[in-house]
Order: structure tokens, then C-alpha cells, then sequence
């Protein structure tokens, strides 16, 4: 599991797109608008990625699950933020070791 994080605007989208196009993961980000929005990005960069879900759609399970190899989860706090319905105080994530 990678774990990218930075300030806005430091490049973690971009991080994740490369990734993606590497690997063929499903990126999963905010909104319909940011899906196309990161796609399009994409596509400027030169790189061919799935299109991504929304954030809505990966928790609804609103997508084909055969052959999946992987998701990035784009801002994964706003995720969180919105399953909580803005009531997340906090949170803490286990870093895993490459083995």
C-alpha cells in the first residue's frame, strides 16, 4: 500500500494518475466532476487511465468487481469526512511494511 500526502496542490493527484496508468487501479475520487477532471489530466499528461469513481460510487459498490487489481483513493480524509457526515474528529492509519 503507498501512501502519498502533501499540501494541496503539491502534486499527490498527479502521484496517484501515474500509479493508476502503471498499475490499471481504479482511482476513486470526490466527485463527478473531479472524475473527469482527473481524467482529462490524464489524458493531457499522456497517460490512459480507467475512469475514475466517485467517492459515492466505491462506497455503493457501483462498479464492476471482476478483475480489479486495485484502487487509489484520492483525499481519502474527504472520504472519510463523508462517510462520517462531517463528524470525523480524527483518525489514525498503520503504515504496512514491504515485505
Amino acid at each position: 500500500m503507498r501512501i502519498i500526502y502533501g499540501p494541496a496542490g503539491s502534486g499527490k493527484t498527479m502521484q496517484l494518475i501515474r500509479i493508476a496508468a502503471k498499475h490499471n487501479y481504479y482511482m476513486v475520487v470526490k466527485s463527478a466532476a473531479e472524475a473527469r477532471r482527473v481524467k482529462h489530466e490524464a489524458i493531457k499528461l499522456g497517460y490512459d487511465i480507467l475512469f475514475p469513481l466517485t467517492y459515492r460510487e466505491f462506497l455503493d459498490n457501483k462498479y464492476y468487481k471482476s478483475g480489479i487489481k486495485g484502487f487509489l483513493i484520492d483525499n481519502a480524509d474527504m472520504m472519510l469526512q463523508e462517510l462520517s457526515e462531517g463528524k470525523l474528529a480524527g483518525y489514525s492509519y498503520t503504515t504496512m511494511k514491504k515485505s
